[in-house]
């Protein structure tokens, strides 16, 4: 069992200590705060683009009959962990997800841009969080939404994006 801390042994203890030695406690609690909200940063900026890309594959996917058929009802997207979120230059982004049907499963592959002169300093808060992907994304333009699906003995690819504008309008 561990004996109960003395605070008021630690607050001497750290008193009596140097005052070199107290600034470099100083520096070391400072780097440790800036690399923590570095990579909260960072983190949240990663959940935006796994947002915002997910919702463009959700509003293609309800515009094609084909992955469903190929898959099974109801299709889901597996687990965010197997996802991953790639960024290129500060302004393309490219997301991979996992489709789960009944019969199947299969990868999809998503890419936005945004215009480059959209862009804001890659030091502000975050290139993804700058546009919100709460709500429409009108900085964000589609690259790319690709499902591959399994097949007796090649896979087959659905590009999304070439579902005629008139069919999701008729979804809608």
């Amino acid at each position: 069992m561990r004996p109960p801390r003395n605070h008021a042994l630690l607050l001497e203890s750290v008193l009596k200590m140097p005052s070199a030695t107290r600034a470099l406690l100083q520096t070391a609690r400072a780097a440790l705060a800036f690399v923590t909200a570095y990579a909260a940063h960072d983190a949240a900026g990663d959940a935006a683009l796994y947002v915002l890309c997910k919702r463009e594959a959700e509003r293609r996917l309800a515009a094609t009959s084909r992955v469903q058929a190929s898959l099974g009802e109801p299709v889901g997207f597996g687990p965010w962990w197997d996802a991953s979120v790639t960024v290129s230059h500060g302004h393309i982004v490219t997301a991979q997800y996992v489709l789960r049907g009944p019969l199947a499963s299969a990868d999809l592959r998503v890419g936005v841009v945004r215009p480059r002169g959209a862009e804001q300093h890659w030091t502000s808060f975050s290139n993804a969080l700058y546009s919100s992907p709460l709500g429409p994304q009108p900085g964000w333009h589609p690259l790319l939404c690709e499902v591959t699906l399994p097949g007796g003995g090649m896979a087959e690819r659905v590009d999304l994006l070439a579902v005629p504008k008139a069919t999701r309008e008729e979804k809608s």
